[in-house]
């Protein structure tokens, strides 16, 4: 493999001079390269040297954003996509969607940012590391796939990774699979896969599958937002091999069943328990959810979580 594919794969990057002055070590020691549904690209960095670098995470999510959208594109037969850039004094926030037939709406969010904390800002729980940051101030990577399908029949699927500069660094997030009409041999798959990876990292499966379903349980309706299938976590920075592997895992699996089942049969009346289950989706992101709430309270663009986490189209 050519320096010159490394130098396409990195021009992403924003810190193009600190990429420059790497390219020789991560070529050497540090990337593997490998091709999968017609990407080629970064899935698997292996470093002792600098895994609570932002510059890693950035890497990473940025390697993480064209696999996805290459598996996308590959699903809808189709690479057409719009692209939303929300740039800001701390950074930008981009957004690619996608509408088609199979997919009606996939963002794929890639972030970097610096961000205020207010000092009345309710910070959740899992983050408490925030609080009396030095300067109020806090840095961050984001990586988000969040998926509504057509097809009633295939599952939503929802990962989130994202890492914030603390005392030592930090990186939390999650991932399920949310489907309406479930697939026993679908949730079992996902599942499994995840429980495989905790194992690989001698990681609690149900201890991050109960932090899940503690994130996103609507209290009000006393159930699940989500299929509770996946995990959540919110661990030290030097956990950079779990995050990438768990990035990788997702993608291969929940593209695997979309690629499944996005021809299975379905009615008017399952498409309507579709846009009916959509609209809990809607109630919890707005009413319950912590990290919502917190978005905005740290000045994030609305129009980007909306455009984000929210289904095109819903009844209640």
């Amino acid at each position: 493999m050519s320096l010159k594919i490394y130098f396409k794969i990195y021009i992403y990057t924003r810190h193009i001079d600190f990429v420059a002055s790497r390219m020789l070590i991560l070529y050497s020691d540090t990337i593997s390269i490998y091709r999968s549904n017609n990407f080629s690209g970064v899935v698997f960095m292996n470093s002792n040297s600098f895994h609570d670098n932002a510059a890693n995470y950035k890497l990473l999510f940025d390697g993480l954003r064209e696999k996805a959208l290459s598996r996308v594109f590959a699903i809808e037969d189709s690479d057409k996509y719009e692209k939303k850039i929300f740039e800001s004094a701390g950074g930008a926030t981009t957004l690619s969607i996608i509408r088609g037939k199979v997919f009606e709406k996939i963002s794929i969010c890639r972030g970097e940012k610096e961000r205020d904390i207010p000092k009345d800002a309710e910070i959740p729980d899992n983050m408490k590391d925030l609080k009396n940051l030095p300067g109020g101030k806090v840095y961050m990577q984001v990586f988000e796939i969040c998926s509504h399908m057509m097809n009633p029949k295939v599952p939503v699927g929802t990962l989130s990774l994202r890492y914030r500069s603390s005392s030592n660094g930090r990186t939390g997030g999650g991932t399920d699979l949310s489907p309406y009409i479930p697939f026993k041999e679908d949730t079992e798959l996902f599942s499994g896969n995840f429980k495989k990876v905790c194992a690989n990292f001698s990681k609690d499966y149900d201890g991050l599958r109960e932090n899940l379903k503690k994130t996103f349980w609507l209290k009000y309706r006393n159930e699940p937002r989500g299929g509770l299938a996946g995990i959540a976590f919110d661990l030290p920075a030097q956990e950079f091999d779990f995050i990438q592997t768990v990035g990788n895992t997702f993608i291969d699996t929940y593209f695997s069943i979309v690629e499944k089942r996005k021809m299975e049969p379905y009615t008017e009346e399952e498409r309507n328990y579709l846009l009916f289950r959509r609209g809990r989706w809607v109630e919890f992101n707005l009413i319950e959810d912590e990290g919502f709430k917190y978005g905005l309270e740290i000045g994030v663009n609305p129009e980007v979580m909306i455009l984000q986490t929210l289904p095109p189209s819903v009844k209640f």
